[in-house]
């Protein structure tokens, strides 16, 4: 599937259309979506704009953590079932991205007293971001987290302890 057909699938998915309503008849895939949003530059080189954004309509609660580039940063989003949640200031780079549903969060742990399951994305996410004729270009993830695996971003099982470490 082209990145078009994707993010097609991906934006169609978000309003509750199927392919066949969107006027495509490709297979829906769910998961992830990059694009590329501007501002004006506000001059400040070193500032971070990337952004992620989280829908879950899993039903669960999802606890995900973002490893930053070589681990210069790590944050962890608690994402409540039926909830979205956003992260600001992604330094560029390639972000891990792990997550564990669960029930009873335990933040100083980082981790849910009932696990169910925990994995990483099979890819990372890849934030850029750079000024061009006054105007900024940064990174935009949007990651669904949908009622089914297939829904969700294509991923890998990990424990608990691999959740938490950076």
């Amino acid at each position: 599937m082209g990145l078009a057909a994707f993010m097609i699938a991906v934006a169609a998915g978000l309003l509750g259309l199927n392919y066949a309503q969107a006027g495509d008849s490709l297979p829906v895939r769910q998961g992830i979506a990059m694009r590329t949003d501007t501002m004006l530059s506000d001059g400040d080189d070193a500032a971070a704009h990337g952004l992620l954004k989280v829908i879950n309509d899993s039903g669960k609660a999802i606890a995900l953590r973002l490893v930053g580039p070589e681990y210069s940063d790590s944050r962890t989003i608690l994402i409540p079932a039926w909830e979205d949640r956003r992260a600001f200031g992604l330094l560029s780079g390639k972000w891990v991205a792990k997550y564990c549903t669960g029930s009873d969060w335990q933040p100083d742990a980082k981790r849910f007293s009932t696990a169910n399951v925990c994995a990483e994305f099979d890819e990372t996410l890849q934030y850029t971001e750079f000024v061009a004729d006054e105007t900024r270009h940064y990174s935009v993830a949007i990651v669904r987290f949908g009622p089914t695996p297939r829904e969700s971003p294509p991923s890998h099982a990990i424990t608990a302890e691999d959740f938490a470490a950076d």
